[in-house]
């Protein structure tokens, strides 16, 4: 069976705050050695900024022999294609909070 693991929150917690490069890493390596064939990196809070995913995707790309990676952005604070650009290689989903924002009532903003 085919699996794909999914790490949420890896650029920001809303409780925690940041998340440490070391802990995505880890998740991410226990999860390959589980057995998954591709994991999913969330910027599940909308928090993400491109020099971050520069760092976590490198960190990881290292950690994880040709690993296959996807992402998913939100463009809640309109950084989500300058994050997708910081690894072009890589699969992206991408939620584009922007064009929901006229059927979300006006306390949804994002964020």
């Amino acid at each position: 069976m085919w699996v794909r693991a999914y790490v949420s929150m890896c650029f920001g917690d809303p409780w925690e705050g940041p998340v440490p490069v070391e802990q995505v890493v880890d998740v991410a390596v226990r999860l390959m050695d589980l057995g998954a064939d591709q994991l999913s990196l969330g910027d599940t809070i909308g928090v993400a900024v491109p020099s971050q995913v520069w760092d976590v995707m490198g960190r990881l790309m290292d950690a994880v022999p040709d690993p296959s990676l996807a992402v998913h952005f939100h463009d809640t604070r309109h950084l989500m294609t300058q994050c997708h650009r910081q690894r072009m290689d890589r699969r992206f989903s991408g939620a584009i909070m922007r064009a929901m924002m006229s059927v979300l009532p006006p306390a949804a903003n994002g964020t």
